[in-house]
């Protein structure tokens, strides 16, 4: 029931005055409260938005939406499934870099990380939402399982041992 409350304010959203950009921020900033990319009328105004902001041009914003903001996160908390890795002297892959180079949090109803969409400045439509357990719980089923589906994928093929004893870290751990 709720996700079609929230489909409602979204279609409403559609329909309100729009700046000169090619979205609209209040439905952008809807639709990413939500499962947009489930939502037909979402999926276009959003990769559009995160292009926009990829390339430092623009910064949804809707007056209309007081509780819902949209703030820059740290990379550097890059999931392991988007890490880019080396191997250290060791024989471990240590992750050097991130595939999603733009983290975006989405705060709604006093939580400030509802929501973080994980993204790169190439191609907006790789963007995955990472949900946190509130987010989840209210959504249900309508969940997006790809960031879910590409952790299984990442850690089923990670090694089942450990690196070898005769390499210690340097620390001496």
């Amino acid at each position: 029931m709720k996700h079609l409350a929230a489909t409602a304010l979204v279609a409403n959203a559609a329909f309100a005055p729009q700046a000169a950009l090619a979205f609209n921020g209040c439905k952008v900033l809807l639709c990413l409260t939500g499962n947009w990319q489930q939502i037909q009328e979402c999926q276009a105004d959003v990769r559009e938005a995160l292009r926009c902001m990829a390339r430092g041009r623009c910064w949804p914003t809707c007056n209309d939406a007081p509780g819902v903001t949209l703030a820059p996160a740290s990379t550097a908390e890059c999931p392991p499934q988007y890490g880019l890795y080396e191997l250290d002297a060791c024989g471990r892959h240590v992750m050097v870099g991130c595939t999603k180079n733009m983290a975006i949090d989405v705060a709604f109803q006093g939580m400030p990380s509802w929501l973080r969409i994980w993204t790169n400045t190439v191609d907006g439509s790789q963007a995955v939402t990472q949900y946190s357990e509130p987010a989840r719980l209210l959504y249900g089923e309508h969940v997006n399982l790809q960031f879910d589906t590409d952790y299984a994928a990442w850690l089923a093929l990670q090694p089942t041992e450990p690196p070898p004893l005769t390499c210690m870290d340097s620390g001496g751990h």
